[in-house]
């Protein structure tokens, strides 16, 4: 590849890279408006006296002392006292099926905060793979950490974040990468550390591994990013071309390309809206069935574990890690086209897992 098509592809990784940061900022502001109405805990939900608590959707009526009173209103979600068998759900279930649904425009932005997740790993891994083609492991080291680091704190964000509903798919996601996870190196301590150690479920640290310590790395990293790229973006002739001052430029791009990624979640908000797994009995366990599928984002995590055992992917997953963060560093000592193999192995990989994954 020579000199000409590295800059090509440098500049399509830009585009990905800007999509990459606003993608991240709609997660921040999505983030921090449900986080308003969010309540972290897997206890059963109950009334200030004790007595259990149901989700009714409907109109209601119930005997309240000596009376008969209305509970609900009809097309209004509301937590009502549960009647004998009825499901409890788990004050973190509560809080987004009602707290949430019944807030302004709550639904839409979970729907918003969800999809964007997808494309926020779909572009950040777009991202990552385009620089490593266009060789930014010799010419933009600091870039190439700052992609590798998006991708890996959007998947584990990704999965975190999709355990936080406290549904009956977040029970059996976590049962089964809980005893993957036990299996693959360090792993005992990453579910400890994220509050998801089999049998030992913590969703406030959940949450807080989610929120706080992934969500601010991320956020750092993406400020980090958009400076990199608007000082890129100062420099660049089509700027320069169309009119803009130097110090123009860079916001005149990011806020074309942040607008898109805008218009993107809401569209996909709109129109895919998300899908809604049975929602968990605090109290007697699952309430039903459901047949639960690998959520795409973890889906090549989830399939290499399966074909090659959890331990073995384990190791060459932590080696594949280090070995493209540290490519800046040994890059030089191996044949050029070395480096791109390795990348195109990685790619194919995540590609395989998806088409045959389950």
């Amino acid at each position: 590849m020579n000199e000409a098509q590295q800059q090509r592809l440098q500049h399509i990784a830009n585009y990905a890279g800007w999509f990459v940061v606003g993608f991240v900022i709609i997660q921040a502001v999505t983030g921090i408006l449900m986080s308003m109405y969010y309540v972290p805990s897997d206890a059963p939900a109950r009334t200030v006296d004790g007595k259990p608590l149901t989700i009714s959707h409907s109109l209601r009526l119930d005997t309240v002392s000596t009376f008969i009173d209305t509970l609900n209103v009809p097309e209004r979600t509301a937590l009502v006292p549960a009647r004998t068998g009825e499901l409890v759900p788990s004050m973190a279930a509560a809080s987004l099926h009602v707290a949430l649904e019944n807030a302004p425009l709550g639904g839409f932005i979970r729907a918003m905060h969800q999809h964007t997740a997808t494309a926020l790993v779909l572009t950040s891994i777009i991202w990552a793979a385009l620089l490593g083609f266009a060789g930014a492991y010799a010419s933009n080291p600091r870039q190439w950490l700052m992609s590798i680091g998006v991708a890996v704190l959007s998947l584990a964000m990704a999965w975190t974040g999709r355990v936080l509903p406290d549904d009956v798919y977040s029970m059996i996601s976590r049962t089964i990468v809980s005893n993957e996870l036990r299996e693959a190196p360090l792993g005992d301590l990453i579910t400890r550390i994220l509050g998801l150690h089999f049998g030992e479920l913590s969703l406030s640290r959940t949450f807080i591994m989610h929120a706080f310590v992934m969500g601010g790395a991320l956020t750092v990293v993406a400020y980090r990013m958009a400076k990199a790229l608007g000082y890129q973006a100062s420099r660049e002739p089509m700027a320069k071309a169309m009119g803009y001052q130097a110090s123009q430029r860079p916001m005149a791009k990011a806020m074309g390309y942040y607008g898109i990624a805008f218009v993107a979640a809401v569209l996909f908000a709109l129109g895919s809206p998300i899908h809604q797994y049975p929602i968990r009995d605090a109290i007697r366990g699952v309430s039903g069935g459901e047949h639960v599928y690998a959520w795409w984002t973890i889906m090549p995590i989830h399939a290499w574990a399966i074909w090659l055992g959890a331990e073995l992917a384990g190791f060459v997953a932590i080696v594949l890690v280090l070995k493209l963060a540290t490519m800046p560093l040994w890059h030089r000592s191996m044949r050029p086209a070395y480096a791109k193999t390795l990348i195109a192995a990685v790619s194919l990989a995540i590609l395989l897992a998806y088409m045959f994954g389950n």
